[in-house]
């Protein structure tokens, strides 16, 4: 089974008022909203929101909502929150595509963990949100030596 897994996409972090700038914030957010409405049917979605010292801001107003499987973690990977990782393994899920901010860091994180819980792992980059795109090149560079497949 294949899963959706949408990566930190939340006020704080690509929202209107978020500090972080992606110069294609709009874009990322439609780009998802389209793939999302494209699989829906067949491809369980999963949320990730990150949280800090217990309080997660909201999912992005104009991202599409598709299930309520919507998990927290306090650490840069997904597979860092339990309930994540039980969902995958117990749905028995073999394959994640990761979308979300930022490539440098969660997105990444959570791609590189998917491979080492034996999961084949594509990365969306025309969903992936980068702060620095000077260092998303090295950050590509050890994805592909993971395997994570990038289209």
């Amino acid at each position: 089974m294949k899963a959706l897994v949408v990566v930190d996409m939340q006020e704080d972090y690509i929202g209107e008022k978020s500090k972080y700038k992606f110069s294609n914030k709009q874009d990322i957010i439609e780009n998802i909203n389209n793939i999302i409405r494209t699989i829906e049917k067949d491809t369980a979605i999963i949320y990730v929101k990150n949280t800090r010292k217990g309080v997660s801001s909201d999912l992005v107003n104009s991202l599409y909502i598709a299930t309520d499987l919507i998990f927290t973690k306090e650490k840069s990977s997904s597979f860092s929150s339990d309930e994540f990782a039980n969902y995958i393994t117990g749905n028995k899920i073999d394959e994640i595509e990761v979308v979300g901010v930022d490539g440098n860091c969660c997105v990444k994180h959570t791609a590189i963990d998917g491979v080492k819980n034996g999961l084949k792992v594509t990365i969306l980059l025309s969903c992936v949100g980068v702060i620095n795109e000077e260092r998303f090149l090295r950050t590509k560079q050890e994805l592909i030596k993971w395997q994570v497949r990038m289209i």
